[in-house]
């Protein structure tokens, strides 16, 4: 019987694991630490302002857990209406598995070409310990600096960590340039209006059906 016992006892833990719903993605925002960190000394008298839209739903459970190359195009090429071309997609994800090649133990975010893709679950941390908003900050700055590192505080480096904010002028100025990876020509990202520059970021949240989970108001930071 106590064979028997615990054996049930495994079967309903497994089926209960089965059927648990799995934590809701959601969205969370740096916008307050990404203004200070694109308006840090190095841009001088050209800051950058960071402009978050109000958040929007793809419906997409095949893009949940991003695993190649090809998923990479498929959110690169889905166009998010209303929204003008310079306008940045950041998609917030269940799962991070590839980037460039395969990541076994999932990472918090990646970048290519003109999109952010962000773990949405390892954003959620404190920012103020786990330096989470460097990490939208870094993956944001690869489009401008491409896939390059560096090391030390600089905001490049590979390894996040609260307090590894730092850009050079040089960093900043291809920043203030625009223009996707270091590039000298194609369409400016970098918009300017009478405030002054900016960056238009349409935070996406990627969902198995429609509503499910619903957009929460973002955390915002």
């Amino acid at each position: 019987m106590r064979i028997q016992s615990s054996l049930l006892a495994t079967m309903l833990a497994i089926m209960a694991t089965a059927t648990r719903p799995a934590a809701a993605a959601s969205i969370t925002l740096y916008e307050t630490r990404l203004d200070e960190i694109f308006a840090q000394a190095s841009f001088g008298a050209s800051p950058i302002d960071i402009r978050f839209l109000e958040p929007v739903e793809l419906v997409a459970p095949e893009l949940l857990d991003i695993d190649s190359a090809a998923d990479y195009e498929r959110l690169r090429f889905t166009y998010i209406e209303r929204y003008p071309v310079t306008t940045i997609r950041m998609f917030f994800v269940d799962r991070i598995g590839f980037c460039g090649r395969p990541k076994r133990r999932g990472i918090g975010g990646c970048t290519n070409s003109t999109i952010v893709v962000l773990d949405a679950q390892k954003v959620r941390g404190n920012p103020d310990r786990q330096g989470v908003d460097e990490l939208m900050a870094h993956e944001l700055a690869h489009i401008f600096l491409g896939n390059g590192h560096s090391r030390g505080r600089n905001l490049m480096n590979p390894s996040m960590a609260n307090g590894r904010d730092e850009l050079t002028p040089e960093q900043a100025a291809l920043i203030v340039n625009g223009r996707v990876g270091r590039s000298d020509s194609g369409p400016l990202w970098v918009q300017t209006d009478e405030r002054g520059r900016y960056l238009e970021i349409v935070p996406v949240l990627v969902v198995a059906k429609a509503g499910d989970p619903a957009i929460r108001p973002p955390r915002r930071y």
